[in-house]
């Protein structure tokens, strides 16, 4: 990345004290001239970006924090383990990119499209979702506890195991969208749209402990060989 664009970026970050740039500016120079392995880059506070498709990109444990990037495409990219937090992506693609385990924390989503993205246990508290499309998204065990939804597609996502306390889904389309009933009632009164069409997840049975042991249930199934010889 040519040095007049470093100058630009420090020069807005100097008009946004609240995020002065704290990224590494080799990171930000490897992105710049195409390179696709940025695991554990430090692009915090980044504001500006000249590459906009980051398509396929391994961010792996990277960090965003405090960063704003909108409208650009992170669609397949690798975001397992990063630091999102506090920055905002609005209006960003993330389809079919994998968030695992990321940091969201009070990052903004908002108008973000992000069909069939993996945030497998990601750390979505406070963050900000409205009309965003979540499309067949994996939100699996994921912890939404005062995120909003407002408005957001959630059609045939997967909620199983997330933790919805204090979220919003005012108006939030969950036709097909799998939720554990635990939260039923908590949405019930939120004015969802296909609120009849949700999956509403049963926990499983507990097995009691005796029917988990190796070889339970298998007495009746294989005969029992004699340990005294047979005389003939």
């Amino acid at each position: 990345m040519s040095g007049w664009l470093v100058r630009r970026v420090l020069i807005v970050s100097l008009f946004l004290p609240s995020l002065a740039a704290a990224f590494n500016p080799a990171d930000v120079q490897r992105l710049e001239s195409g390179a696709n392995d940025l695991a554990r880059a430090d692009l915090s506070g980044l504001n500006v970006l000249n590459r906009r498709n980051l398509q396929g990109v391994d961010f792996t444990a990277a960090n965003f924090r405090d960063a704003r990037l909108w409208s650009y495409e992170f669609d397949r990219a690798k975001l397992e383990g990063a630091n999102l937090e506090n920055a905002s992506f609005h209006g960003s693609h993330f389809d079919m990119a994998v968030l695992k385990g990321a940091t969201v924390r009070n990052t903004d989503l908002s108008n973000a499209v992000c069909g069939a993205a993996d945030f497998t246990q990601a750390d979505l508290s406070r963050a900000r979702l409205v009309e965003a499309i979540l499309i067949r998204g994996n939100l699996k065990g994921a912890k939404l506890a005062g995120a909003d939804l407002t408005r957001a597609n959630l059609t045939h996502a997967d909620l199983t195991g997330a933790d919805l306390s204090g979220a919003v889904f005012q108006e939030a389309n969950g036709d097909g969208a799998k939720i554990d009933i635990r939260w039923q009632a908590a949405l019930q009164s939120q004015n969802m749209r296909n609120f009849d069409k949700i999956q509403w997840v049963h926990p499983a049975a507990v097995k009691p402990a005796d029917l988990a042991r190796p070889g339970a249930g298998k007495v009746d199934k294989e005969p029992l060989q004699p340990t005294v010889p047979v005389k003939k």
